[in-house]
């Protein structure tokens, strides 16, 4: 719980790091066709194709975790999964559109050097290609997923910037977290659990002075995604959004 974390930015694109959940679906040329729209963003259209293969590739994430999507519970999650990818890709399409509205929109020289990092992961082009196809990206596919990325990144690196918590909040955050397992011992207590001292000992945080800085980029980083998601749902709320499907 305590282990100590990146500062992190939320970002909303769909990138999956290639390989690292195969859908395991051969591909043929019509997997990339772009197919109907099911919504619009400012007027611009996002298309069935590419939002079948996200839900497929986030299926796959949850299958490669060992989760069963088989019987009711099964449906539901999938349900899920496609509301969730849809409204990702409405997130994704009306941040990229700011940042392009803003000149914040990375570079082709940019682009292409990410896909280069990706590339240089695998053995050769014909590997690189494999891991492509395994993942259901077209070329151009995955290149428009990394500018939607860059451009996410770009946006919420000008708008929101750099976040910083003061001592008596990370001291606040602390007595929290104390608070929360005294609460936890008390309705073990309350159901009838003998609670040792050794009990008590593993469930209390570990002293301030050890986790200071711990709590600190938790808090930062919990601070920094409430900041990115009220100027999403700022972004979100200014502009004309129309799905064209049944949700």
């Amino acid at each position: 719980m305590f282990r100590k974390s990146s500062k992190l930015i939320i970002v909303l694109s769909l990138v999956l790091i290639l390989s690292a959940c195969s859908t395991g679906n051969d591909t043929g040329s019509g997997e990339f066709e772009l197919g109907d729209p099911i919504a619009t963003v400012n007027g611009v259209e996002l298309h069935e194709g590419p939002y079948k293969r996200a839900v497929q590739r986030m299926i796959a994430g949850y299958q490669e975790q060992g989760l069963s999507l088989e019987g009711e519970m099964g449906e539901t999650v999938k349900e899920r999964i496609n509301d969730q990818v849809l409204n990702q890709m409405i997130q994704v399409e009306v941040m990229t559109q700011e940042a392009q509205e803003l000149d914040l929109a990375p570079s082709d020289e940019a682009v292409q050097s990410e896909i280069d990092e990706f590339r240089n992961h695998y053995g050769s082009e014909e590997e690189y290609q494999k891991a492509l196809s395994d993942n259901l990206y077209s070329e151009d596919e995955f290149r428009k997923i990394i500018l939607e990325d860059l451009s996410v990144r770009a946006l919420f690196d000008e708008q929101v910037g750099d976040v910083s918590v003061t001592e008596k909040e990370v001291e606040d955050y602390y007595l929290e977290l104390v608070q929360k397992a005294q609460d936890q011992i008390d309705a073990r207590k309350a159901a009838g659990e003998e609670v040792t001292k050794e009990d008590m000992a593993m469930m209390a945080p570990p002293l301030f002075e050890e986790i200071r800085d711990d709590l600190t980029d938790q808090l930062i980083q919990l601070k920094t995604q409430e900041k990115q998601m009220d100027y999403l749902n700022d972004l979100m709320e200014k502009s004309d959004i129309e799905i064209l499907i049944e949700e």
